[in-house]
């Protein structure tokens, strides 16, 4: 079997073994790379013998980088205009071999045709990145899979549903997908939207109502997954959010890894039909009412939780990687990670506002991973009911 990629150095097409392109040690540029999941990234790539470079329109204090890898790179903030120049710049000055956008998926995606010629680069085509990204448009594409998703109302529907009790509460979110939350809220007073729609659409542009699914926080489905260039699904993890923070709409503060194929066999078929390519993390809710699975939003980027999967064994940067450089891995059709597993994000634990009256934070999780005190760590635990480790 034989694998394809540029190399770097030569402008050329030049061709190995995959044997050959496992030992070749990679060189990879990872943008906004201060960020807790880049950190992550970085150590495991580093630990696979990737040489990694850095790059971020943020400076730490003090200059402060990544034991894994040389002083980062300036580029532009990814909303800038000037964003993909300054990426394509420091490409020409290091010639990586693969391209790791932590943020900036949608600008990397829109320039998809101008990045792959300088270096390899695995996402989306813009038209399948949009028809994910927005809410509107990811519900259009779940009907024509079957995937079951909340009604989007208008602000007439959503007040008249709440006022009659038809629903106990809506949803109140931005079009586009911010990630974390962002600008979600969940209302039960309908003299509360017309103030919440006005809020975000001033920060975020465009909001969108839907009904809410009720159940608690334990609730929350997530599917993390890598396709490679011709579709194929070549790694993937699953994990159950038992904790969420802001309570409701946040990201995982803790977790269990769980085997969900029966999930993952029904949004293997919308992937296919957008040709994806790339990553991509679905998340359902579980309707306590009835236990069906609600598909709420599809990220398209690494995960906040990326660290979780590594730990079990699923080294999803490193097949991105692989993926971007040609080697034809083999397809992902079971889980290969133990279910059960449990994970505590720290930096919850740092606000105190989860721990009991009284009770200290855990030194484990407030141990630093690297030069940077942000680094998220994990705690991998045997199976069952999940409480913080003391």
């Amino acid at each position: 079997m034989t694998a394809a990629y540029t190399s770097r150095d030569e402008k050329e097409v030049s061709w190995r073994t995959s044997s050959e392109l496992k030992q070749a040690k990679m060189k990879v540029l990872i943008t906004n790379c201060t960020v807790n999941s880049a950190l992550a990234i970085m150590r495991t790539l580093h630990s696979e013998g990737a040489e990694v470079i850095g790059a971020d329109a943020r400076r730490l204090p003090f200059d402060l980088h990544s034991s894994c890898a040389p002083p980062y790179e300036k580029i532009a903030p990814n909303d800038s205009s000037e964003f993909v120049k300054s990426v394509l710049g420091v490409i020409d000055k290091h010639k990586p071999d693969v391209l790791l956008p932590c943020v900036g998926a949608a600008e990397c995606s829109q320039a998809k045709e101008i990045l792959s010629q300088s270096t390899n680069v695995l996402v989306p085509d813009f038209d399948a990145f949009r028809a994910v990204n927005d809410k509107r448009l990811i519900f259009e594409q779940c009907k024509q899979s079957a995937i079951r998703t909340p009604e989007l109302l208008d602000v007439d529907s959503a007040k008249k549903s709440l006022r009659s009790g038809f629903f106990e509460a809506v949803v109140v979110k931005p079009r586009d997908n911010l990630g974390g939350g962002k600008g979600v809220s969940i209302v039960s007073n309908a003299d509360e939207l017309d103030r919440l729609i006005e809020d975000i659409e001033g920060r975020f542009g465009e909001a969108l109502i839907s009904e809410f699914v009720p159940g608690p926080d334990g609730g929350n489905i997530a599917i993390q997954l890598v396709f490679d260039s011709n579709s194929r699904l070549v790694g993937h993890f699953g994990l159950q959010k038992t904790r969420l923070q802001p309570a409701g709409v946040g990201i995982a503060g803790a977790a269990v890894s769980v085997h969900r194929i029966d999930l993952l066999q029904l949004i293997l078929p919308m992937f296919t039909r957008l040709r994806w390519q790339g990553l991509a993390e679905v998340e359902f809710k579980i309707d306590s009412r009835t236990g069906q699975a609600w598909l709420i939003e599809v990220n398209a980027r690494f995960s906040g939780s990326v660290e979780f999967a590594i730990a079990c064994g699923v080294n999803l940067p490193f097949i991105s990687c692989q993926a971007a450089m040609g080697l034809e891995l083999p397809e992902s059709t079971t889980p290969a990670y133990p279910e059960g597993v449990t994970y505590w994000n720290p930096i919850m634990y740092t606000t105190r506002s989860w721990l009991p009256s009284g009770a200290e934070i855990p030194s484990s999780l407030c141990r630093r991973r690297s030069a940077m005190s942000y680094a998220a760590t994990v705690s991998v635990t045997p199976t069952g009911c999940p409480t913080p480790p003391r």
